[in-house]
């Protein structure tokens, strides 16, 4: 079969009907714009962490602080070497659940939010087809436990430093 770039690529299968079934696969992915080249895939996670890191000029520095600590600490440690586009749901959440168990949801769920942006990048630069990271269950999130002052409140507030003032 020939790819998009127009070069021979092969693969062995088990029988000609399995091989047929890929072809047709592969074939109605070209058509809808979804084929990607499975080489490409094979890029660490490691690296395009790295390039989706610089590739916002944009980013606050306090943004770019804490992404890069969320990328070394505890991102790159389990998913570093492995090629992009084997990633899996099942492996993000594997991570989301072991990363749960030290750390606090709202941690988690910003963690997360890191490694769901650099699989955002992946899919973008058509290194993957599909991003992991869809239907992964987070833990819970506790409301901030906060108090909203009334208007009475604000109002004695507001008197209070009109006499100060």
């Amino acid at each position: 079969m020939r790819a998009p770039d127009g070069k021979e690529r092969s693969r062995t299968f088990r029988s000609k009907r399995e091989a047929k079934d890929y072809e047709a696969a592969e074939l109605a992915k070209r058509a809808r714009g979804e084929w990607i080249d499975p080489r490409r895939s094979n890029i660490a996670f490691a690296e395009v962490a790295a390039e989706w890191l610089e590739s916002n000029p944009a980013k606050r520095e306090s943004t770019w602080v804490r992404d890069e600590g969320t990328l070394r600490l505890h991102l790159l440690p389990y998913f570093g070497p492995v090629p992009v586009g084997r990633i899996d749901r099942s492996s993000v959440q594997r991570w989301v659940n072991q990363h749960a168990t030290t750390h606090a949801p709202r941690t988690v769920k910003r963690d997360y939010g890191v490694l769901r942006a650099v699989m955002a990048f992946a899919l973008e630069r058509d290194l993957i087809g599909r991003t992991p990271c869809r239907g992964t269950r987070l833990p819970a999130v506790d409301p901030v436990d906060g108090h909203l002052i009334s208007a009475a409140e604000l109002a004695v507030l507001a008197e209070a430093l009109d006499d100060t003032g």
